[in-house]
């Protein structure tokens, strides 16, 4: 019974040295922890005494102070040399300060700091990007860690080799070492309905407009707080054909700090050949949209925006054969608007000169009495691309939210007799006013 005892307090033993082993002491760098022993402490040994050193209070407590940051392990002995404390020491970055930052700044939050090895977590909630953005700089900037600067989502255009649209307010500040674990609790989403035009000068004129004139000096744009209806008015006029034509009106949404694109055209094929045979490459055509858009802490929003028209012009002609090429107009602006807010972008103009002349064969070519039988035709055609773009921010609606627009359907009779109906249009017209989604 005696023995059986004795291997049970042996057994026991070493478990709690094997639990006591397992774990380890997390020391600041240049702050100290206390340990306390039930036995009396005889001898104290430490690895790697630059990492961190031990100072001796009583016979059953001593301190443990970080003097670099690594690894270490401290072993303490009691009089008889048995082992009574055994633990991995870890001194890490102190990270206090910057907590204490991050509430003075941020009380709302609950943002945590914790220091791990060599690297530094943080992890909690916040609201939006721009926020998270601002969470990160001042924890880099506090802690003096190396920055990695990176520019998120840039939009490769195959015409450009350093890509299309570069964010460059989207720039990210990323820091080496530290493990962002921050979740944002709702994401921003904005939404850009454009409009591209391309309408003649007459047309201008006879709506009243000059949008190159409304815009002001070079380089400023016209803010309005348009309505759309107001907007469907203007671009209506320019749906006719014979003064100009709606290109495209893509609606798009993008989480804040995000980019999108979007193209409608085709490609155009560009044969190469060399002595290792022949190669094919496609430059692509048509109505090209990139942009980028972020939700700034005042409520504004920031865009970055690069529109391009192009069409195929078939004028190039070489021995008889003819060559297409590109005939592009674009444009690129980054810009800063209210919620609900338009701008117009114009000014992009192109012009074609078609000079013709008709003749009675022979007479024609008499000289001086000649031009009696001939006639000649200038035609000069001016046209402009108008952009116009309202953004606002958005949110997802609930499933059950969510009403799609109907049609009214009439009997014959009514037909017959002249009898219609009031449809109810106030859903269908501000679900399309805001794009496909509820403000």
């Amino acid at each position: 019974m005696k023995f059986f005892s004795q291997f049970a307090t042996l057994a026991l033993l070493a478990v709690v040295s094997f639990s006591v082993s397992a774990k380890s002491l997390t020391v600041a760098l240049g702050d100290a922890t206390s340990v306390s022993t039930q036995q009396e402490i005889g001898t104290i040994f430490i690895t790697s005494p630059e990492i961190a050193d031990y100072q001796i209070l009583d016979a059953h407590k001593f301190i443990v102070f970080g003097r670099g940051r690594g690894d270490t392990r401290i072993m303490v002995f009691d009089k008889d040399n048995n082992k009574i404390y055994d633990r991995k020491v870890n001194v890490v970055r102190d990270v206090s300060l910057v907590n204490r930052q991050l509430a003075v700044h941020y009380p709302d939050l609950n943002v945590k700091v914790e220091a791990i090895d060599e690297q530094v977590l943080v992890k909690g909630e916040i609201i939006n990007q721009t926020q998270h953005q601002e969470v990160i700089k001042l924890i880099g900037e506090l802690l003096k860690l190396e920055k990695d600067n990176t520019v998120a989502n840039d939009i490769k255009d195959n015409d450009d080799k350093d890509g299309g649209i570069k964010a460059y307010f989207n720039k990210r500040v990323e820091y080496k070492g530290l493990v962002d674990k921050l979740k944002i609790a709702t994401a921003d989403q904005i939404n850009v309905k454009l409009s591209i035009a391309e309408v003649s000068r007459q047309l201008n004129e006879e709506l009243g407009f000059k949008w190159s004139d409304m815009l002001g000096k070079q380089g400023k744009f016209l803010f309005k707080d348009f309505k759309f209806g107001e907007l469907q008015t203007i671009l209506s006029a320019i749906n006719d054909e014979s003064v100009g034509q709606m290109l495209a009106e893509p609606n798009l949404s993008v989480i804040s700090g995000e980019s999108a694109s979007f193209l409608v055209g085709g490609e155009l094929p560009i044969i190469t050949t060399s002595n290792n045979g022949t190669s094919v490459a496609y430059k692509s055509y048509g109505i090209k949209l990139a942009f980028a858009a972020k939700t700034l802490e005042s409520g504004r929003i920031r865009l970055k925006l690069s529109p391009e028209v192009s069409s195929l012009d078939k004028a190039y002609q070489i021995r008889g054969d003819s060559f297409p090429a590109l005939r592009t107009r674009k444009a690129e602006t980054t810009i800063e608007i209210k919620d609900g807010e338009s701008f117009v972008l114009a000014g992009l103009l192109s012009s074609d000169d078609v000079e013709g002349i008709s003749k009675l064969p022979g007479a024609g070519d008499i000289p001086i009495i000649g031009s009696l039988f001939r006639n000649t035709t200038t035609e000069r055609t001016k046209r402009e691309l108008i952009i116009v773009a309202t953004v606002n921010r958005v949110k997802a609606q609930h499933q059950s939210e969510i009403q799609m627009p109907n049609m009214q359907r009439t009997s014959t009779l009514n037909r017959l007799l002249g009898i219609t109906s009031q449809p109810k249009y106030g859903v269908t017209y501000e679900l399309l006013s805001n794009g496909g989604f509820k403000k």
